[in-house]
């Protein structure tokens, strides 16, 4: 005879059985997962160990690329594959007493989109850590002066564009502009040059313990970038990857471990790989990447690059010459694209003091006047002024807010003399 009590206990034992098998599979699955996983990228990892074998990029040595970056290019830049670094997007940041804020490209200034809309006129200012703002607020740069300037002054709406980095040199610059810069359909595009080290910057692959490019004259005298693409520095996560997983999932840096063993995913063969060829998009361009392609845009202005290093030039008047070569070469594009070009120039402190222009930057000023290039010269204005050394810089040689006006300022009237010039 049928127990139903007996039927009910089998049933009720029955049921733990089920889920205990279910976990068992569970866990059985999951790890034949991961060690799926892991079968995989060993095997990706040795498969791109020999690509980067058979396919080796040449790499330049220099000491300073193992050290970190210092604080400030951790706080508002990153790596970039062929400038070397570029601004950080989304920060708002405290420095030297002064708000910085980059927007979701990392370029201090407003948010534009790269199409210009209709009825509107647009600068690109190009230039190192002066154009880019150091030690002013984010409506005391030159740049959002000259904005506001020429908003007061001109029946049409003119916007501004901060390609500006610290520590840039000319030739850093000079691929902003063609890879970035032009695509603001630019009106005006004025550099910055800056006496106390734009010369020695544009003949370095070294630029404040960061890797960069290097320009270099071919034996046909045309100008070839080198050294694409430059070495990460050790302790900098990696373009816009990097800033993701520090800032946005709040990690330090791509290390990974147990205990003593570390692991550093930017390291690795396959991250090798990709980064050595720039070929690193970002597939996060929700947090502010940069889909501008750097590669084919030299490809199209200087048509001459090289991933290894070129020699340096030991001769002083030879690097004056390759530093003025790439000005010019920024002026021809500018104008290629029928934008105005100008040129402010920044006087060192010291001879600001003593009351006297040193040779290079007197050979700058020489030479900008030979070519008919436009620029506004700060020494002389800033004597006529009447301002003591102490009110026309800030300090490291940057200068004060006022003088950021003055240079905006200049920067404008020029502007309007060179478009009544092109209106006749």
């Amino acid at each position: 005879m049928y127990n139903k009590n007996e039927g009910n206990h089998s049933a009720n034992t029955s049921l733990p059985n089920k889920i205990q098998h279910y976990v068992k599979q569970s866990l059985l699955n999951g790890l034949l997962i991961i060690i799926s996983l892991v079968f995989v990228l060993v095997l990706s990892e040795g498969a791109f160990y020999v690509l980067n074998k058979m396919y080796p990029v040449e790499r330049l040595v220099v000491g300073s690329v193992n050290s970190e970056p210092n604080q400030e290019r951790k706080d508002f830049f990153q790596y970039h594959s062929v400038y070397g670094y570029a601004g950080l997007p989304n920060v708002q940041k405290e420095y030297r007493g002064k708000i910085i804020t980059h927007n979701a490209k990392g370029l201090r200034g407003k948010e534009l989109p790269y199409e210009k809309p209709q009825g509107v006129k647009r600068a690109v200012f190009l230039g190192d850590s002066q154009t880019w703002g150091w030690g002013v607020g984010d409506e005391e740069t030159i740049p959002a002066y000259f904005e506001e300037i020429m908003n007061q002054r001109s029946p049409v709406k003119f916007e501004t564009v901060n390609l500006g980095a610290t520590g840039y040199g000319p030739g850093q610059s000079y691929l902003r502009l063609i890879s970035e810069g032009l695509r603001y359909e630019p009106d005006v595009v004025v550099f910055t040059y800056f006496a106390d080290n734009d010369l020695g910057e544009a003949n370095t692959y070294d630029a404040w313990g960061v890797e960069k490019p290097l320009f270099f004259e071919q034996a046909n005298g045309e100008l070839c970038v080198s050294n694409v693409p430059p070495r990460r520095a050790s302790g900098w996560p990696t373009d816009n990857i990097g800033f993701i997983v520090r800032e946005q999932l709040n990690l330090d840096n791509l290390e990974v471990g147990i205990g003593s063993w570390k692991l550093d995913l930017a390291e690795t063969n396959i991250a090798t790989y990709f980064m050595n060829r720039n070929l690193n998009k970002s597939v996060v361009g929700l947090w502010g990447a940069d889909d501008s392609d750097p590669l084919a845009a030299i490809d199209k202005w200087v048509g001459c690059r090289k991933q290894g290093p070129a020699k340096q030039l030991t001769n002083w008047q030879q690097q004056k010459e390759l530093m003025m070569k790439l000005i010019y070469k920024i002026r021809d594009t500018a104008e290629a694209v029928g934008a105005q070009f100008i040129v402010i120039t920044k006087p060192l402190e010291n001879d600001y003091n003593n009351n006297n222009v040193s040779q290079d930057y007197a050979y700058v000023l020489k030479e900008l006047s030979k070519n008919n290039i436009r620029f506004v010269e700060l020494f002389t204005t800033g004597k006529r002024l009447d301002l003591s050394t102490e009110q026309f810089f800030l300090g490291y040689g940057h200068l004060t807010a006022e003088v950021n006006r003055l240079a905006a300022s200049g920067a404008a009237d020029l502007s309007a003399e060179l478009q009544q010039i092109s209106s006749r």
